[in-house]
């Protein structure tokens, strides 16, 4: 017996916990998950258990058994079983498996293999199979030596094997430094990864690779290795900076959670328009998250703009912003410094600072601003150039 018992079986955001299977006469498997052929993305397994009353009857896979398994975004966690495979047992079966940003820490077996014990067939990316307990002391446990595991930019811990181990790839091993299990903005636990963690920015980025992590967030630079991304807070990206009033080109937007929403006039679910704006200026965007126990909200704008004839628009005068982000002085250089007006506005529409260039390049005291972005307006005449930057 296990919690869910299968033959083919595809679990996405789901939490498998606190099952125990225990026997004295069978030999058993499984005691989250036991299936052939398992699919879990975005899923927590842990707090499982399967336990024999008897030495000589095997109790494998404490959180999964399974011959083959595709899990992306998971974590595998604190799960116990009598024999091998405490986290996750994978025996044999002719298809390929893989564990992608998948996390399997603090999982326990009597006997091998404290995390994972595989047989054959199995691929690892940009996960973490890291502090878990065994009787041999192994994170995994490789029971055929002629098949190799393969392993690309993953923290392995210990490995044994029969007769010896056999990975190949790109591995880490160095402790990868996880929170305790917790919901993280998230309806499903993970491991946040801590300060200095190795698996920060660690990762392969590759089509392989899911775009979020298993809460859902998107990663800021690079992938982190395992399920958590380094990240608990969310940005939205405005792929330009202004556009022509009653404008029918779409926009689209981006935010770094897929459960966000973007809110504002002129926004239709992620896709902005300014065909029925009438009034020029700044149009405020919103991009709302709100699960449970977090709320979060950034706010930025666009600057929609007359433009003249519908052809020669604010985009045609040349300027140039620098540094950005810039701290104590903002300089601006343009192609034209007879009288370039310039204004500075932040994300809510206000203007924060307006004043006169009277030289080619010249640089604006920006030091009394508070952080954030903002926009700059230049004007000579009937042109126009809008750009954003940052005040650090």
């Amino acid at each position: 017996g296990a919690g869910i018992k299968a033959w083919t079986l595809v679990m996405k955001n789901c939490r498998v916990l606190n099952n125990a299977v225990t026997s004295d006469n069978f030999q058993i498997s499984g005691g989250g998950i036991s299936a052939e052929n398992l699919e879990i993305y975005d899923c927590e397994i842990s707090g499982n258990r399967v336990e024999s009353q008897s030495p000589s009857l095997p109790a494998s896979g404490g959180g999964i058994f399974v011959t083959s398994i595709i899990a992306k975004n998971c974590t595998i966690s604190g799960n116990y079983c009598s024999s091998d495979g405490g986290g996750l047992y994978k025996g044999y079966g002719d298809k390929k498996s893989s564990v992608i940003n998948t996390t399997i820490y603090n999982n326990e077996s009597v006997a091998k293999a404290g995390g994972l014990n595989v047989i054959n067939n199995l691929e690892c990316i940009n996960s973490i199979i890291y502090g878990n307990k065994s009787g041999e002391n192994s994170d995994i446990y490789q029971n055929n030596s002629e098949a190799p595991m393969y392993v690309w930019n993953s923290i392995i811990g210990d490995v044994k094997g029969y007769p010896e181990t056999n990975i190949i790839g790109t591995t880490i091993s160095a402790d990868p430094k996880l929170d305790t299990l917790a919901f993280n903005c998230s309806y499903t636990r993970t491991h946040a990864l801590l300060d200095g963690s190795p698996a920060i920015d660690a990762g392969l980025d590759s089509t392989m690779v899911p775009t979020y992590d298993q809460r859902g967030f998107k990663a800021y630079n690079t992938k982190d290795i395992g399920s958590h991304e380094s990240i608990n807070e969310i940005f939205m990206d405005i792929p330009v900076d202004s556009i022509c009033l009653g404008s029918s080109e779409e926009i689209v937007l981006e935010g770094s959670h897929r459960d966000g929403k973007f809110f504002g006039t002129g926004v239709s679910n992620s896709s902005f328009s300014a065909a029925n704006i009438n009034e020029e200026g700044y149009v405020k965007i919103s991009y709302i998250l709100s699960t449970d126990g977090c709320g979060f909200e950034v706010v930025d704008s666009i600057y929609v703009y007359k433009c003249v004839n519908s052809v020669r628009n604010h985009q045609t005068l040349d300027v140039s912003i620098y540094p950005n982000p810039a701290n104590d002085r903002l300089w601006i250089k343009t192609e034209n410094a007879q009288n370039a007006s310039i204004r500075i506005v932040d994300i809510a529409g206000n203007t924060v600072l307006e004043t006169l260039l009277n030289k080619e390049q010249e640089g604006i005291n920006i030091k009394d601003l508070p952080k954030g972005i903002y926009v700059v307006s230049t004007s000579i005449g009937g042109l126009h150039n809008i750009q954003k930057f940052v005040k650090l």
